[in-house]
């Protein structure tokens, strides 16, 4: 018999983002033909019978202010190497530790 640690659980948190509107997820990347693909890719996808807004930054600092200007980010796509080799780590730092947003999915991406 296996081990239960190889099941994939999956909680759904997502109490957390008002219903009924489309999810947003921020793409932070310094390249814009990154933003093109990503939003093609997930252009159709639906979770929860919601679309997703999709919100750009091309830079940590950018990125920066839209968490501090916006609510109700459900993912954030992150490249870690933009204005230098960390910042996208940097930014990630300041989601979690100075913003404190404790629930918004964070996938780091990197060339």
């Amino acid at each position: 018999m296996k081990d239960n640690d190889d099941n994939l659980n999956l909680v759904d948190d997502s109490d957390h983002i008002p219903r009924g509107e489309p999810w947003k997820i921020l793409i932070v990347d310094d390249e814009p033909e990154v933003h093109d693909i990503t939003t093609v890719a997930l252009s159709n996808f639906t979770f929860a019978n919601c679309g997703i807004e999709f919100i750009h930054a091309y830079s940590g600092a950018e990125a920066t202010k839209i968490v501090d200007e916006t609510d109700g980010i459900a993912v954030m796509l992150v490249d870690v190497v933009m204005e230098h080799d960390h910042a996208g780590l940097d930014f990630v730092r300041y989601v979690r530790e100075v913003a404190k947003c404790k629930f918004v999915r964070i996938i780091l991406r990197t060339g």
